[in-house]
């Protein structure tokens, strides 16, 4: 297990607006409980399903040596496709996760309703809905060994820094945030602070 380093999430109400501190600092991040349409439709990812299977098809390469194929994602796989990105805090429960299937984690979530239960400050917000969506990814054997977590990140939207509790999934080569409030997957703004990552 890698360890988390000195870290609480603090939270309070301030004029009528939810927001945390992200770690040691004390900076605070106004809590965002649903992505900005604008940020996932500008990462999202390509569709899913028969339409992906047909671009692989025409786009693979020939030599099909030179593609990797990787069978197990650990921490060191997580760093390589994050990039640029930095990442605070891991807390990862196993050692290597095999590459998720983003098609069968979104019907897991779909299937089990993760986004019908209404949103209510500060009953049921964004990491609320996050650890429910970890939770319908746990219930089957076959969900529950992917690569998935729940993640904290944070940016700076118009009117001061953002914070939103979401999750996420690696695949063989790539990492992607789902917003289970709209069932989205997308890819990594650039813009994005990636705070906390645990799975």
């Amino acid at each position: 297990m890698t360890v988390l380093s000195a870290l609480t999430i603090k939270s309070h109400v301030r004029w009528g607006k939810r927001v945390v501190s992200l770690g040691p600092t004390d900076e605070l991040y106004e809590v965002e409980n649903i992505l900005p349409a604008g940020i996932i439709e500008d990462n999202e990812i390509n569709p899913a399903g028969w339409w992906r299977d047909l671009r692989s098809f025409f786009n693979a390469k020939e030599d099909k040596e030179d593609v990797e194929t990787v069978t197990a994602i650990n921490e060191k796989e997580i760093r390589k496709y994050l990039g640029h990105l930095y990442v605070k805090h891991f807390l990862l429960g196993d050692k290597t996760a095999t590459p998720a299937n983003l098609d069968v984690l979104n019907n897991q979530a779909w299937k089990l309703g993760v986004a019908d239960i209404p949103y209510s400050f500060p009953d049921y917000d964004c990491e609320d809905r996050s650890f429910a969506c970890m939770g319908a990814w746990h219930l089957n054997a076959e969900t529950a060994k992917m690569a998935t977590y729940i993640a904290w990140v944070s940016y700076a939207g118009e009117e001061g820094m953002k914070a939103h509790a979401l999750n996420a999934a690696c695949v063989s080569g790539k990492f992607f945030f789902y917003e289970p409030a709209q069932y989205k997957f997308f890819e990594i703004p650039d813009f994005w602070m990636l705070n906390v990552l645990m799975g």
